[in-house]
């Protein structure tokens, strides 16, 4: 940006007020509209260049930035919302919730990640997180943020959140996207404190080694998308099955197929026993979704599959009863 442009996006926009944290409002005078006003000590100027010509609807959007001496004037959206970490804070969150929250802010993530060079947040936490009144989700402060560089054998100098920044951002070795994934894995683990399947996904996340953590943010999505694979071989599984096959040759000798009564008890058996397979060894994966079977204490994840065996023992005998009553089955 030449002295003259530096000028002019000075005096394009008009301070309006301040706020607590030091950030300031400002007006553009040419499109009338409203946007934060950053001065920055630390800043990488090609993330904000990449940032201001590619946006993205999970990054804040930059408007316009200079150099004002050592600083970095940041010229960014104003965003009406609520940061992650006050939703938290005050329990505003329901599960769904942080599901479809969690999912954003990998897709911002991996954003950042495709972009080329990468950038690597390198702060990513809570009170970064925005949430629009719309529900979008935005990831917010880019001061910690670099462009990726695999010339670079290790941090030079620490920046990021303690609690949140990742060993390497220690000076260990170079910050790449698994440095992200690494405060991702936090950031999980906090918003799912009692979700057994998501506090796995968040230790794999923010394990010591970046070479033991997911080595993508498409691998977390994937991880938090899928349920256990279905054809999996495991000693559940085929437990599960040889006890399916054994249960289908136990009521064909059992039933009187000329008992159209006997035939629907058989049928009504038979849907719970695979019922009760199903969930025991998650072949289909439907039930996963019951919350006390994520629950990270495993005796109430335990009190949760027998509740589940029992409701679902219920819901089977009033199927073959309301049968029997509609044909008048004796």
């Amino acid at each position: 940006m030449t002295a003259n442009q530096t000028e002019f996006e000075k005096s394009r926009y008009t301070e309006i007020a301040s706020e607590d944290n030091g950030q300031i409002l400002v007006r553009d005078s040419i499109s009338q509209q409203v946007f934060l006003k950053k001065t920055l000590d630390v800043y990488s100027i090609p993330v904000f260049a990449y940032l201001k010509d590619h946006p993205s609807e999970h990054i804040s959007r930059i408007e316009s930035y200079w150099q004002d001496g050592a600083k970095l004037i940041v010229i960014e959206e104003l965003i009406s919302g609520s940061t992650l970490e006050y939703l938290l804070a005050n329990d505003l969150l329901k599960e769904e919730d942080k599901m479809r929250i969690i999912k954003q802010i990998c897709d911002g993530l991996s954003f950042l990640h495709q972009a080329r060079p990468k950038i690597i947040h390198r702060d990513l936490k809570a009170s970064n997180i925005m949430v629009t009144n719309d529900h979008i989700v935005k990831i917010i402060d880019y001061d910690a943020a670099k462009i990726y560089s695999p010339q670079e054998e290790k941090d030079t100098v620490l920046i990021g959140t303690e609690g949140n920044a990742a060993p390497e951002q220690y000076g260990f070795k170079p910050s790449d996207e698994r440095t992200d994934i690494y405060a991702l894995g936090i950031l999980i683990k906090k918003m799912f404190p009692q979700n057994a399947k998501m506090l796995k996904i968040g230790e794999k996340a923010s394990r010591f080694s970046p070479e033991d953590r997911y080595q993508s943010v498409q691998e977390v999505i994937d991880a938090i998308s899928s349920h256990r694979p279905k054809l999996t071989f495991s000693l559940v599984k085929l437990t599960a099955v040889l006890f399916g096959i054994s249960w289908l040759s136990y009521i064909m000798h059992k039933c009187d197929f000329t008992s159209a009564k006997e035939i629907v008890n058989a049928i009504s058996q038979t849907g719970m026993i695979f019922s009760w397979l199903d969930l025991l060894a998650h072949f289909t994966g439907i039930y996963d979704a019951w919350p006390l079977l994520q629950h990270r204490n495993y005796l109430i994840r335990f009190l949760g599959y027998v509740l589940a065996m029992i409701v679902l023992m219920f819901l089977w005998a009033i199927v073959s009863t309301t049968i029997a009553s509609m044909f008048q089955l004796k």
